[in-house]
């Protein structure tokens, strides 16, 4: 079995000034950010290659607040059958 490089596999930062955001990390990555409306959120994406690493964007939206709870982290599931 192929061990994980990391058990986190996407994480959305709030922000409640999205393009103040997007402008910082622009800015201190040196790159463009791009950005998505989707639906009620928009996402600024950071750069990583697809099942390379993890990824990540800036979010913006209902339900989207930076706070002391910081940062929403989504974890890779990993279903392992061991027959008996």
């Amino acid at each position: 079995m192929e061990e994980l490089k990391s058990a986190i596999n996407w994480f959305e930062i709030p922000a409640s000034d999205f393009d103040r955001a997007v402008r910082f990390y622009s800015a201190i990555y040196a790159y463009e950010m791009p950005t998505r409306d989707m639906g009620h959120v928009r996402m600024g994406f950071f750069q990583h290659l697809p099942g390379a690493g993890t990824g990540g964007a800036v979010v913006s939206g209902d339900g989207c607040v930076p706070s002391q709870g910081g940062t929403k982290l989504y974890l890779m599931a990993v279903l392992i059958y061991s027959p008996c």
